[in-house]
């Protein structure tokens, strides 16, 4: 009897103890994909999808994140938390309609994953992603957001009604519970518009994936697929793993990079954005929110991956909701869900800039460069504003070697 007491004493304890990283990751995988679906909504409509086309690529891509985080988490006991690209849809909004419509972007995203694949498997390539300065990076994300998180601003000046209930609402929840604001905010903007709501759940059908036939060319692999590489890399991977390092867990990278390489090139088949690892929900799962014991926490990760499994199947009956939406709501809720990581990117291009006069030259040149939206020789804004924030990168480490440094260090002013 008492054997059978203290049996059943160790099995509610080690049920307690799996809780925390269950619940955990159930909040992780409903906030990480409520709070950024108006974005990769917003980027798809700047790709030229259609509206079953979305459906079809939120379903996938809902497959492409969750899978790959289930599998590495269970595989290496670490919490491996897989995300569409933020950083990706983020240029795809700022770029405007692509040329050649979803099947073009489709061959940039498949590009894109096939980079970071080959990543994975060549050294070299990481060691030259790790050249490339942070400032230089944070800059462009930064120039790149400009726009979509200041196009809503404009519009609300203008038009307050609906833009004001659903800004007081994301700042509201945005003090009591940071990962709820935007998921909060959709809700408003859906319980506001008189298009959207409940009357789109009667219409609901499966989503039905058709394959893409992805379109390759020298322009778009310049101007859209290798930013968007470089920006998944950067702002996504490389922080990601170091943070998980931080915690004490041994991320390897070249698993990471193949599977979620391989996840991407596979979704590019139906017009979905490349995925990487989640920085932000990494964070979380990795955190003392998934549980005391450390050796547990990938659970977390595992269970967000399966929600967002869940969530992508339940495309049909999310996305007609959001598309009902007018422009200008979805606009400031892509703008909501934008704001932290513009607000991040504004933080590393300040920290990079204020190393010294040397060291904020190119961020500041990457920066003006993607706002004014230059373009040479029929390359992006964000491709030319790389090569110009590397251009002063390299030639003031050059001038600073041969001595020739009282032209650049301002000392005449």
């Amino acid at each position: 009897m008492a054997g059978a007491r203290t049996v059943s004493r160790v099995g509610a304890g080690a049920l307690r103890a799996w809780c925390r990283p269950v619940t955990n990751g159930l909040l992780v995988g409903i906030t990480g994909y409520v709070s950024t679906v108006p974005l990769v909504i917003a980027a798809l409509v700047a790709a030229g999808a259609q509206p079953q086309e979305m459906i079809a690529a939120l379903a996938v891509l809902g497959l492409c994140m969750g899978l790959p985080a289930m599998v590495l988490s269970i595989c290496y006991r670490s919490p491996l938390s897989v995300g569409w690209s933020t950083g990706a849809a983020a240029l795809l909004v700022a770029h405007g309609p692509v040329q050649g419509g979803l099947r073009s972007a489709a061959g940039a995203f498949l590009l894109a994953g096939l980079l970071t694949a080959l990543s994975g498997l060549c050294r070299p390539l990481v060691r030259a992603l790790r050249t490339v300065p942070a400032g230089v990076c944070s800059a462009m994300l930064a120039g790149v957001l400009v726009q979509p998180c200041l196009a809503p601003l404009w519009a609300l000046i203008g038009r307050p009604d609906p833009g004001l209930p659903i800004a007081l609402a994301w700042i509201v929840v945005r003090c009591i519970s940071r990962p709820w604001a935007v998921p909060v905010a959709l809700a408003v903007a859906v319980w506001v518009t008189p298009s959207a709501g409940l009357s789109t759940i009667t219409s609901w059908a499966p989503p039905s994936p058709g394959m893409l036939q992805p379109r390759l060319d020298l322009h778009g692999a310049v101007s859209l697929a290798l930013p968007l590489f470089v920006v998944t890399m950067l702002s996504q991977n490389a922080p990601a793993l170091g943070l998980l390092r931080a915690h004490g867990y041994r991320a390897r990278p070249r698993p990471v990079l193949l599977c979620t390489g391989a996840a991407s090139m596979a979704g590019a088949f139906f017009g979905c954005l490349g995925v990487g690892l989640a920085t932000v929900t990494a964070a979380m799962c990795a955190g003392p929110d998934s549980g005391a014991h450390r050796g547990r926490r990938w659970a977390a990760a595992g269970v967000a991956g399966l929600c967002q499994v869940v969530l992508g199947l339940a495309a049909g009956l999310i996305a007609p909701s959001l598309l009902a939406l007018p422009g200008e709501v979805v606009g400031t809720v892509a703008a909501l869900a934008l704001l932290s990581t513009f607000l991040t990117a504004i933080r590393t291009t300040a920290r990079a800039a204020w190393a010294g006069w040397d060291a904020s030259l190119a961020p500041a040149s990457t920066f003006l460069v993607v706002c004014c939206g230059a373009a040479w020789l029929g390359a992006g804004s964000t491709a030319c504003a790389v090569l110009a924030g590397l251009t002063c990168h390299h030639a003031q480490r050059y001038l600073r070697r041969r001595g020739c440094r009282a032209g650049l260090t301002g000392e005449g002013d």
